[in-house]
């Protein structure tokens, strides 16, 4: 039985024995030096020279979207922390196996950024108390209430 997944999992493009390694923790800024503070683990990272390649899979797409991109691109700059070294591209896997490189580049690099920093300041105001104000209208008790036999 393992042995036909490994099987589906290689024709699909995404056999393991060339993987740096399949992770089984988040590469994880926030606790780190980094003021990145975002955390993801890519479903396999390859070795390529002196470059750590980060791989999504994603084998329900039949095409690759923005939001794939940028995923793979916020991996890139976990590794670019983590390891002190700025991956190239990363990979998307589709559907059959499809191998999409996303180039890192600096454009890329600058909008995950930017959307971290978004994302950050609205749970900043997540956290903000919400004033009351006083509409004058009195809520008598049990208003709102119905009873049921």
């Amino acid at each position: 039985m393992i042995r036909g997944a490994r099987r589906r999992i290689c024709a699909a493009g995404m056999c393991l024995r060339e993987s740096l390694w399949v992770l089984s923790d988040s590469l994880d800024t926030a606790r780190g030096r980094c003021p990145l503070r975002i955390v993801g683990r890519p479903d396999r990272l390859i070795r390529v020279g002196d470059f750590v390649i980060p791989e999504e899979w994603k084998p329900s797409a039949r095409r690759i979207y923005h939001p794939h991109k940028l995923q793979v691109a916020a991996y890139c700059v976990l590794i670019e922390e983590k390891f002190q070294v700025r991956p190239p591209h990363g990979v998307v896997v589709l559907a059959g196996g499809e191998r999409v490189e996303v180039p890192f580049t600096d454009e890329l690099r600058r909008e995950v950024l930017t959307i971290a920093e978004k994302i950050r300041e609205h749970r900043r105001k997540l956290e903000e108390e919400i004033p009351a104000k006083d509409s004058g209208v009195t809520v008598h008790q049990g208003a709102g209430e119905r009873k049921f036999c």
